[in-house]
């Protein structure tokens, strides 16, 4: 199926160290761009864990050109949007504004991440922000389920921090300490700029390669193997009127192959309202309203998990369903009609997102990290065409197997370990 589904992007290593990728759209009347850090959460010691979202928040707090209320009023200026987010393995701020205002925007956001200044004041003032943003999630039971999760499979790296930090580290947190962490992380070494839209690309590239970015070359992301923990069960008691489940194993190993064919394993088994477990557990038998499955690709691994929540009175009922849908897809693999419906539904969302401009720019950097942009939306599809039953129940066979699930319960009461039969 050859769709021409975008037009080449182009990779440009600066001097400066920054990394860019050019989407250059000229039918577009806006720009999507992001400075994109490869460095995340799995990164800090564990006496700074918190601190990469952190700074993430202290970035909009004013440098050494803008003030904090110069840059909420000229992005609010200029129409668009302006955002950022921290992750495991990243911290993004991304912006979508009219191409005319494109100069002027990438200017802001260097500044913000080159130049913050971690004013000690607003420091103090986004202590209390960032733990009433710890105390929500640690109240809402998904979130916390999700946390603990994480920390217990997780428990000897740096996958096993949670994202927001420790009140702890919160508290005792310094400008010093701070500002450190910034400029030992926020270097051009760990930075990728993707821009997608209607600019021209010499220009924009003049523009940053003029910018001098810090390096630290002896600090790069993370690459170790990952330390899985050898436990298989973990409980939290918790006020909830439902139970909730999480259940899932790890894969060493994230290639741009295993990447799809994990996707289409989700939607085939969860991720979808006509999936397998969707179909048997919430159609057939009303057991729960919210049942899924969700793939996790990170630097060298992948974790596929399943998540479900129940009343307490439906619990033992919904893991016999469970086991019974996974059983059936490895006993006996995909229906006839199956796979090509999957690949279908895959196939369509990558046509729908790639007419969204912001979608565009991000995967262009999804691309990058995991091929060198050596791959794209195009070859994608022609990866998914051709895949195989047998790729699937492959992938299928390594993660769906009960030695290696770790499961994870969040209830107001101790219940039973859930027993997995696959």
């Amino acid at each position: 199926m050859q769709l021409f589904l975008q037009h080449k992007v182009i990779v440009r290593k600066l001097k400066n160290g920054v990394t860019l990728l050019l989407e250059p759209l000229p039918t577009f009347s806006t720009v999507s761009l992001a400075f994109f850090n490869k460095l995340g959460s799995r990164d800090e010691s564990k006496n700074e864990t918190g601190y990469s979202h952190f700074v993430e928040h202290m970035l909009f707090k004013g440098n050494e050109k803008y003030s904090k209320d110069f840059l909420s009023s000229k992005f609010d200026e200029m129409g668009g949007f302006i955002n950022a987010y921290t992750s495991k393995e990243e911290v993004c701020i991304y912006n979508t504004i009219p191409s005319y205002y494109m100069e002027d925007s990438i200017r802001m956001i260097e500044q913000m991440f080159n130049r913050s200044i971690i004013d000690d004041k607003e420091l103090n003032s986004e202590k209390s922000v960032i733990l009433n943003e710890l105390n929500s999630t640690l109240e809402d039971p998904q979130d916390k389920l999700w946390e603990d999760f994480f920390a217990n499979l997780f428990s000897d790296c740096g996958l096993g921090h949670p994202i927001i930090g420790y009140e702890e580290t919160i508290q005792n947190v310094t400008r010093e300490k701070l500002i450190t962490f910034y400029h030992k992380n926020f270097t051009a070494n760990n930075l990728i700029i993707s821009i997608a839209g209607n600019f021209k690309p010499d220009e924009v590239t003049h523009l940053i390669e003029d910018f001098s970015f810090r390096t630290n070359y002896d600090f790069i992301e993370n690459k170790d193997n990952l330390k899985i923990s050898s436990q298989r069960f973990g409980f939290t008691k918790m006020q909830s009127e439902h139970v909730h489940v999480m259940a899932g194993s790890v894969i060493n190993s994230n290639s741009f192959e295993q990447n799809l064919l994990t996707n289409l394993l989700s939607i085939l088994l969860g991720d979808s309202f006509s999936s397998r477990l969707f179909k048997k557990v919430r159609d057939e038998l009303g057991l729960c309203y919210n049942i899924t499955t969700q793939p996790d690709h990170f630097r060298n691994e992948t974790l596929f998990s399943i998540y479900f929540s129940v009343e307490q009175s439906k619990y033992e009922k919904t893991i016999d369903a469970v086991n019974q849908v996974i059983c059936e897809l490895l006993e006996h693999g995909l229906h006839d009609g199956e796979l090509d419906k999957i690949k279908k539904q895959y196939i369509g969302a990558i046509l729908l997102s790639n007419d969204n401009l912001s979608r565009k720019m991000n995967s262009n950097i999804h691309y990058h990290l995991l091929t060198n942009s050596k791959m794209n939306k195009q070859k994608s599809i022609e990866f998914i065409e051709n895949v195989s039953k047998e790729d699937i129940m492959s992938l299928a066979r390594d993660f769906l197997d009960s030695k290696k699930m770790y499961t994870h319960v969040l209830y107001k009461k101790k219940v039973a370990e859930p027993i997995w039969k696959f």
